[in-house]
């Protein structure tokens, strides 16, 4: 199984680059999430700049980490916002295709800097939580969501066929959190052989509750919900498909009821592991922990910026600890 980690290298440079790399590693990582932001990419019609990105792979590679790029961020040119699912599905079809031709295994990238270590990105996640109103710009559609993936992974795969992809699952999509609606089943409704496009299904099972709790009729803010989403995919003929914990953690803020103590962090993820080697072996691929470090969020509440395994000033929490030895045996 895969252990990855958010260590935002996208936001270092030089010598901060290099020392964030090596602490992702030094986790027990050998994958870090990386936003590819389709807005700083293409920030005009077919114009691309690959400074950033190109860095990132570089440092990761260097020390010993393999990226798994989100494909994400809609620019202004093709929607209002940068959190929309574009209804255009075949500009984002043509940006993954630039993506996995350049990055993906015997990409450009690749051709050009035959002294890297090899660690091309084979997989690919199209888009971030596109259920959530807060990343699908308040209005998320499974049906337009699924026929997106349908159009950039026929398109990406003329680019690059040892690329591989992630959609997003997830029980219920919401708009308001008041009321769900099926996630799953809306995608497979719009597009029946939906399981042709994609190699993985990326769940974020984030719940304040121990993950090995379950409530049947309740689960939906519960970390055993992925479960749900295995059985779906059973059913409908795609047991063959994994799933891949892109985002998992728990915030360690000081005062909020829904925050944990830096212990109980540690408890939950060896809980969390325990179920991977346990209930769900042989089903689920990888886990990308959110996320390394504590950070000062710039806006929205201050809960987001503890969910590091380090704190803010570099101190390790019991969980640094506890992924560390969960690592050595897988």
């Amino acid at each position: 199984m895969l252990i990855g980690q958010h260590a935002v290298l996208r936001s270092f440079r030089g010598r901060a680059l290099c020392k964030r790399a090596q602490l992702a590693r030094r986790s027990g990582a050998t994958l870090v999430r990386e936003d590819f932001g389709w807005s700083k990419i293409e920030s005009h019609p077919g114009h691309f700049d690959w400074t950033r990105t190109d860095r990132v792979v570089s440092a990761a590679a260097h020390h010993g980490l393999t990226v798994l790029p989100l494909l994400d961020e809609t620019p202004r040119w093709v929607a209002r916002s940068s959190t929309a699912i574009p209804s255009n599905h075949r500009s984002f079809a043509r940006f993954v295709a630039h993506v996995v031709a350049r990055y993906g295994p015997r990409g450009r990238f690749w051709r050009k800097n035959p002294q890297l270590p090899s660690r091309a990105p084979r997989y690919f996640e199209l888009y971030n939580e596109p259920y959530l109103p807060d990343f699908s710009d308040g209005r998320p559609d499974p049906a337009n969501y699924a026929r997106l993936v349908r159009s950039a992974v026929s398109h990406a795969r003329h680019a690059n066929r040892r690329a591989r992809f992630l959609i997003e699952g997830e029980t219920t999509y919401t708009s308001d959190y008041q009321s769900y609606h099926a996630w799953m089943s809306g995608m497979y409704a719009a597009v029946p052989n939906l399981g042709k496009y994609y190699s993985a299904v990326a769940v974020h099972p984030y719940s304040v509750e121990p993950p090995d709790r379950y409530t049947a009729g309740a689960s939906r803010w519960q970390t055993r919900r992925l479960e749900e989403v295995r059985n779906f995919l059973v059913a409908h003929g795609d047991a063959r498909k994994k799933l891949w914990i892109t985002e998992v953690g728990w915030p360690t803020c000081p005062h909020d009821s829904t925050c944990i103590g830096e212990r109980t962090q540690a408890a939950y993820l060896r809980s969390l592991f325990k179920l991977a080697r346990t209930r769900w072996r042989g089903y689920v691929d990888a886990i990308v922990i959110y996320m390394l470090r504590d950070y000062r969020p710039s806006s929205g509440p201050a809960r987001e910026g503890y969910f590091g395994l380090l704190r803010a000033d570099g101190g390790a929490k019991p969980a640094w600890r506890t992924l560390r030895r969960l690592s050595r045996r897988h």
